[in-house]
């Protein structure tokens, strides 16, 4: 099927296919997304690793060296936790797009949905100027691991730090 749209596509100049395009889209927008396509599409991207950045693979790499693996692009339902160490969901927010439009008016629903599957979160900020990913950020995702107070069972726990390890805040989601 790809191939055939490549084929099709081929002869046709740009403006043609900017047309189609949004014509297709057009045609879709406003309809729901069943979730057991949405949890397909997520698993997807897991196994054919779609989405990894730069980040996630230096995290990846810091972690790995501490011992702890870890799995980039997990499948949680509809949506893909950047690294999953464990029981807990790592999400590396950059770039500012993070704060603001359809993505921020989603996370709150978004983390709510890994905390009632059993996931705990570490958010990690990070802006390329003051706070560049480090190694310390892998400190940090560690010694949440191993924080002895953590009860799976009884709270799902978030921590939002900046890239080089520095808190932000912390809280709880109560089940």
């Amino acid at each position: 099927q790809t191939e055939a749209n490549r084929i099709l596509a081929e002869p046709r100049s740009p403006e043609e296919r900017k047309r189609l395009t949004l014509a297709a889209n057009q045609a879709v927008r406003g309809q729901r997304i069943p979730m057991e396509r949405l949890c397909r599409r997520a698993k997807t991207r897991e196994q054919r690793q779609l989405g990894v950045s730069p980040g996630e693979i230096l995290l990846r790499g810091w972690l790995r060296d501490r011992g702890f693996e870890s799995l980039p692009q997990k499948a949680i339902g509809p949506y893909n936790a950047d690294l999953a160490v464990d029981s807990v969901a790592v999400e590396i927010f950059g770039g500012g797009w993070h704060a603001s439009g359809r993505h921020a008016r989603r996370a709150p629903d978004r983390f709510r949905y890994f905390f009632d599957h059993g996931w705990s979160l570490v958010v990690i900020w990070v802006d390329g100027r003051s706070h560049s990913l480090t190694e310390d950020a892998a400190d940090y995702v560690i010694s949440f691991l191993k924080e002895p107070r953590r009860k799976p069972a009884g709270r799902r726990q978030y921590r939002v730090i900046w890239g080089d390890g520095q808190d932000m805040t912390a809280c709880c989601r109560k089940i």
